[in-house]
């Protein structure tokens, strides 16, 4: 292999190993950002059930408050 050969060589290794690692800090932001939103989506998802268990709370509550005034 010819010196013009292997400079070649080691400039596209070079040019591959700095294509990837710029790759790899995208992918690393994409993956901290959906970590970020999957936190915001559990967050969001406790208090949508917190609110039905309330409302159903005061669901329940409001019918047995009727049953009691049909049965006076």
């Amino acid at each position: 292999m010819s010196i013009q050969n292997d400079h070649s060589q080691a400039s596209r290794i070079a040019q591959r190993i700095a294509a990837l690692r710029q790759e790899r800090e995208a992918v690393q932001t994409q993956l901290s950002a959906l970590e970020a939103r999957k936190h915001e989506l559990g967050n969001l998802m406790l208090r949508i059930n917190g609110a039905i268990a309330v409302l159903e709370e005061m669901e329940a509550e409001g019918r047995t408050a009727g049953d009691e005034g049909a049965q006076l």
